[in-house]
């Protein structure tokens, strides 16, 4: 199993990325890597956020996938997967969530989340086991705070997996956007509907 790597940058400082591992002896492996490890992160210019800060973008990726959060612009909270997405890199993505969860929660505040997975494959079954085991140990925490969720998909496979856990875990049945523009124009008509603050620049750190 792939060591998983985290990185945490702050609300500003050099532009986000990756350093998966590069295979000379298999170009095509390698291409598919660094379409992997493609960032949709704005340029940052500072230093690291020191603990307990919630509003910064979060990494997490091994040779075959990259997923973030992105807490800058709460209270929407913007995760995107890329790759087949692994246990390792899952495990990390969700204990960082359900941290950014909880702080939320403790201050009595609630979320808008949108998660993009318009570059991602099909989680295999462990994966799809975790994401539905994780999903109903935070069930009482989550129904707290994310006010409501979506998600971006454009790749058939994705729609079918999540429809399939979402016969298992009906609190996985969610809107899913064609395309990141609607997924943004779904996430400003949520936020005003739960009475929630639009972000200055709604997605701006995630361009279309």
């Amino acid at each position: 199993m792939p060591n998983a790597r985290r990185e945490c940058r702050g609300l500003r400082g050099p532009k986000a990325g990756l350093s998966l591992p590069q295979r000379t002896h298999d170009s095509d492996r390698a291409k598919k890597l660094e379409e992997v490890r493609s960032t949709d992160a704005a340029p940052l210019d500072g230093p690291a956020p020191e603990p307990g800060r919630m509003d910064a973008l979060y990494e997490f990726s091994d040779d075959s996938c990259y997923v973030s959060i992105d807490a800058r612009q709460l209270p929407l909270l913007v995760a995107i997967w890329r790759g087949t997405p692994s246990l390792p890199v899952m495990e990390q993505y969700f204990a960082k969530h359900r941290a950014i969860i909880e702080a939320l929660d403790a201050k009595g505040e609630r979320c808008i989340l949108l998660t993009r997975t318009e570059k991602a494959g099909r989680p295999p079954a462990e994966v799809r086991r975790f994401i539905t085991t994780r999903t109903d140990e935070l069930r009482g925490l989550l129904s707290r705070v994310i006010a409501s969720s979506s998600m971006v998909v454009t790749n058939p496979l994705v729609r079918g997996a999540m429809t399939a856990m979402s016969w298992v875990d009906p609190d996985l049945r969610v809107p899913m956007h064609a395309s990141v523009a609607e997924g943004y124009a779904w996430a400003r008509q949520a936020l005003a509907m739960h009475g929630l603050p639009t972000p200055q620049e709604l997605g701006a750190a995630q361009p279309a």
